[in-house]
């Protein structure tokens, strides 16, 4: 589809693919907590510690892109934009930070012989998602009158969804519902 037409020159969907894209890394980062559900060797560790490393960069990455989409879809005014893609950008760093020091001091995640285990500052790769789907809402209300309403019926079902499955996936772990909501 984007390429055809030449429709990746288009910033939407230049952000639209950037959502595509970290959506598959999701998924291929996810799929490593299903393949060595309990890794004996140290190589099996290591790599579910990358791949898990790869999906919440990959989640951050995608909440940035949405954000993106979002903002240029609603033509948000440059202060607006500003503050909150600063927001955005410091929460995102914030979750690939703790992602990438988790494999060596567990904090979001831990690997042991029983596999991907969640760590005691896990509640921060959740909390991270959470405002900023929080902050996408905020954004569309605050801005319904510049948009249609199927698109705030869009926009608030992109936000409901995956927060939806993000929050049953805390709950109810095991099950893979978050890159289904997006």
């Amino acid at each position: 589809y984007l390429l055809g037409g030449r429709r990746y020159r288009q910033l939407l969907n230049q952000y639209f693919f950037g959502i595509v894209i970290s959506n598959c890394f999701m998924i291929i980062g996810d799929l490593a907590d299903w393949i060595f559900l309990h890794p004996v060797e140290l190589w099996q560790k290591a790599a579910l510690c990358a791949f898990t490393v790869l999906y919440y960069t990959a989640s951050a990455l995608m909440l940035y892109f949405f954000f993106c989409y979002i903002a240029a879809y609603m033509r948000l005014p440059d202060r607006t934009k500003k503050t909150c893609l600063g927001i955005v950008k410091t929460m995102c760093a914030v979750d690939i930070f703790f992602a990438f020091i988790s494999p060596v001091k567990g904090g979001i995640f831990y690997v042991t012989d029983d596999g991907y285990q969640r760590g005691s500052l896990f509640f921060i790769s959740q909390l991270v998602p959470l405002s900023c789907y929080l902050l996408f809402t905020v954004l569309v209300i605050i801005h319904n009158k510049k948009l249609k309403r199927r698109e705030i019926i869009f926009f608030l079902l992109y936000i409901v969804l995956p927060l939806g499955s993000n929050v049953a996936q805390i709950f109810l772990r095991g099950i893979a519902v978050v890159n289904s909501g997006f």
